[in-house]
């Protein structure tokens, strides 16, 4: 059994003001909402996180996936548990750089045949 972690949706960030000394405006200027897509996330390395007592314990790991922005960079850890039959995903952690930002980006466990071909 193989497997692989498909992340979808998006994510929304408030465009920071990169004006410096910007005068303040008596208007109110609609903020700018910036969509990066899931497709743009770059998974990292896959660490194991925890240890076996038995041959038939269930491992963990985490991988991060993360999307580099002018807000700075954005950060997903996902942890899942491997066992022989199946993979499942455990917790979802976000980091963003900023607080005013929106999260619709979901992570699931694709599960594949050895013979198929991934993607």
């Amino acid at each position: 059994m193989g497997f692989f972690i498909e992340c979808t949706g998006h994510f929304q960030y408030k465009k920071p003001n990169l004006k410096p000394n910007a005068t303040q405006s008596s208007e109110q200027e609609e903020p700018i909402w910036v969509r990066v897509d899931a497709s743009q996330l770059k998974e990292g390395n896959h660490k194991q996180i925890s240890e076996r007592s038995f041959d038939e314990d269930d491992l963990e790991y985490e991988v991060p996936f993360t999307a580099q922005t002018e807000a700075g960079i954005f950060e997903w850890v996902v942890i899942y548990t491997q066992t022989f039959s199946h993979a499942s995903i455990d917790n979802v952690d976000d980091t963003p750089p900023i607080d005013d930002y929106k999260n619709f980006i979901k992570f699931r466990i694709v599960e594949v045949d050895e013979g198929d071909e991934l993607l």
